[in-house]
């Protein structure tokens, strides 16, 4: 018996018998461990939908992903936003949960919260570096939905952290040209942060242009701030015009006083 072969040949045998187990490996093996992985954070989603505190932990040791986007588009951090889950939130933040991840629209964890009226839980966001800045697809912020839904307190939680309140969305509105056809009091705080009162629009609107019809209270605030009484839209219509087309009589006489023009 030559040795010599047959010590070639128990070589090359498990040399085959590595390779097959290697390309199991590769296949089989892997496509479990991926399908049990996809499993455990489906669990998570729904977990954190219920509200189910201990087993989030378990899964969350066990590995599942923080990061991981449901079928309704939706992280877990976002789910415990809308929900105003603090406990659930904080969970999910020690396990590495991404505070900026954005939907396909790009709208953020903080805009969930805010667009919920959950204050405690954007405080939570901004302190977990949160940034109110992100804008999404249609150029929205944070603030433009704070704002939209007359969320007073929260506008004023955004506003100390120093956001840049004169970003625009894709019509060119400010979070001010929003805030004058709804409250005085976020007016005021916009004022008072900066806000630029002679922006314009795509329409060429102002904020005062904008504001004509509604509050003669925020009309008020916004001449005495220095508002242009005789800008004009891209049509050439000044704020005047716009009141004598309404026939607002207080209106035209608060911006004749301020010297408007026709």
């Amino acid at each position: 018996m030559n040795w010599k072969n047959v010590i070639g040949l128990l070589a090359m045998s498990i040399l085959f018998s590595a390779c097959i187990a290697h390309t199991k490996s590769e296949s089989g093996e892997k496509n479990d461990s991926t399908t049990y992985s996809q499993q455990d954070n489906e669990s998570l989603i729904h977990s954190v939908k219920s509200d189910e505190i201990a087993k989030v932990k378990q899964l969350l040791l066990s590995g599942a992903n923080p990061n991981m986007v449901g079928k309704n588009g939706l992280t877990p951090l976002m789910i415990a936003a809308l929900k105003g889950n603090r406990e659930m939130l904080l969970i999910l933040l020690e396990y590495g949960a991404d505070t900026n991840v954005k939907t396909t629209e790009g709208s953020t964890v903080i805009m969930k919260a805010v667009e919920s009226g959950h204050l405690e839980i954007v405080k939570e966001l901004l302190q977990h570096n949160a940034d109110p800045h992100i804008q999404q697809k249609d150029g929205r912020t944070a603030l433009h939905y704070a704002i939209e839904g007359d969320k007073i307190e929260i506008v004023r939680a955004l506003l100390s952290k120093e956001v840049d309140i004169n970003l625009s969305n894709n019509w060119g509105e400010t979070p001010l040209m929003i805030a004058v056809r709804r409250d005085a009091e976020i007016v005021k705080w916009l004022i008072a942060n900066k806000a630029d009162i002679n922006a314009k629009d795509y329409t060429g609107q102002t904020a005062l242009i904008r504001a004509i019809g509604g509050s003669n209270e925020i009309i008020k605030l916004l001449i005495a701030q220095g508002a242009d009484v005789n800008a004009k839209d891209n049509d050439q219509w000044t704020a005047l015009k716009q009141a004598l087309l309404i026939g607002c009589r207080e209106t035209i006489e608060l911006l004749e006083k301020a010297g408007a023009q026709e």
